[in-house]
């Protein structure tokens, strides 16, 4: 199996907190697949990888993403843009929690049906809770 980083630039992934503005404390987990040629017809489910263990894993998959048009209803679709929304339970936000500070990051992959596989970005841990420690500072 090829390893392809992200700057690869046929097929692009990138991963992000997405803010939520009716409810800023719920942790959702935004990640774009770009496919910026036709060379690829498809790709697995993503597959996020944490750099030290939660819950007894290092690698695990998120179910039940959010459809994008619940969020964004434009009309104008892309369609070699791939969209997923995951919102983080109680129980996982409670454990990403714990890791704040400490450096873990947190990146997605993806195969291609010709077992390619594409990297996104890292992300911080402590990005998921930015907005949620700027508001606590702010009550005192």
């Amino acid at each position: 199996m090829e390893n392809i980083n992200q700057t690869e630039k046929d097929l692009e992934l990138y991963l992000t907190r997405f803010f939520d503005i009716y409810d800023i404390k719920k942790l959702i987990i935004y990640l774009s697949v770009t496919n910026k040629t036709d060379k690829y017809k498809g790709f697995s489910i993503p597959i996020f990888e944490i750099s030290e263990a939660l819950l007894g894993q290092k690698e695990f998959c998120l179910s039940n993403p959010i459809p994008p048009e619940r969020i964004n209803s434009s009309d104008k679709k892309d369609k070699n843009l791939s969209e997923f929304l995951y919102i983080l339970d109680e129980k996982l936000s409670n454990e990403l929690k714990k890791m704040k500070g400490k450096g873990i990051t947190l990146k997605a992959r993806v195969k291609t049906f010709d077992e390619k596989e594409f990297i996104s970005n890292e992300m911080n841990i402590d990005d998921l809770f930015k907005v949620e420690d700027n508001r606590q500072k702010r009550k005192y």
